[in-house]
């Protein structure tokens, strides 16, 4: 997807009651962005209206302003997915030109997946990519295991 930030997200639509087709984003299980769009007639044609829900911190989710340290989507998203509803009621394949990214960070995820040298996931510790996540954990988990695995069993044992 040409508006992917390089970490693995899936799209699964939601039926809804009415006219309205409900998109959510998830990567590794969780939910990272969500969207609908509602068809309303509008003279002879038809009218889509987008849903974006608002970011806590004011504004719309992706709108081009938030930072996210794992983001899924390229910002702004609604103009992108106002291009996807356009292109699909017209007929015509998805045009991404002049949708430009205003987020450093998906440009880097981005970077890393498509040269092969980086992969993300959601679930990765801020500024650091899967591998060195996954490293430090281990580390961590290393340094809280007991060196001597054989103490407990002594003990239990009356040695």
């Amino acid at each position: 997807m040409s508006r992917q930030c390089g970490i693995l997200i899936y799209f699964s639509p939601v039926k809804t009651p009415g006219k309205a087709i409900r998109w959510i984003v998830t990567s590794s299980g969780q939910i990272v962005a969500r969207f609908a769009v509602r068809l309303e007639p509008q003279g002879d044609g038809t009218r889509a209206i987008i849903d974006i829900p608002a970011d806590p911190h004011g504004g719309e989710i992706y709108d081009g302003d938030k930072f996210y340290p794992r983001p899924a989507l390229k910002q702004p998203l609604r103009p992108a997915v106002e291009e996807l509803v356009n292109a699909a009621m017209e007929g015509r394949t998805f045009n991404g030109e002049g949708l430009n990214n205003t987020d450093r960070v998906c440009s880097i995820q981005r970077g890393g997946l498509e040269s092969g040298a980086f992969h993300f996931s959601v679930n990765d510790d801020p500024g650091k990519d899967s591998a060195e996540t996954a490293r430090d954990r281990a580390a961590a988990n290393r340094a809280s295991t007991p060196e001597d695995y054989a103490a407990p069993m002594d003990k239990a044992m009356g040695d």
